[in-house]
């Protein structure tokens, strides 16, 4: 697949979200909605947009289960596009 990747929508490796829940996640591809977003490197310079919808009001918390192949040394941060602030979700 890694010449056939890239960060437009790829058959195989990239899922459109079906799911219409009132409270749900995903990430962002364009206009898309992906409950998977399949990538070929990663790079430490990329983020991926995700979206947010909730049906009650308040604060949303991210919880990150766990990491596979990737180096503990990184960290992971979470920005809020309201307030362009950063926080880490590994903590």
């Amino acid at each position: 697949m890694d010449e056939k990747e890239n960060n437009e929508m790829n058959d195989g490796s990239d899922a459109c979200n079906i799911d219409d829940s009132p409270s749900d996640m995903h990430l962002l591809n364009g206009e898309n909605e992906l409950t998977i977003q399949g990538e070929v490197y990663f790079d430490i310079e990329t983020s991926y947009a995700i979206g947010v919808q909730s049906n009650t009001t308040g604060r949303i918390s991210f919880v990150l289960d766990g990491l596979e192949n990737f180096d503990e040394s990184h960290n992971i941060f979470i920005r809020d596009n309201e307030t362009n602030t950063y926080s880490r979700i590994k903590e």
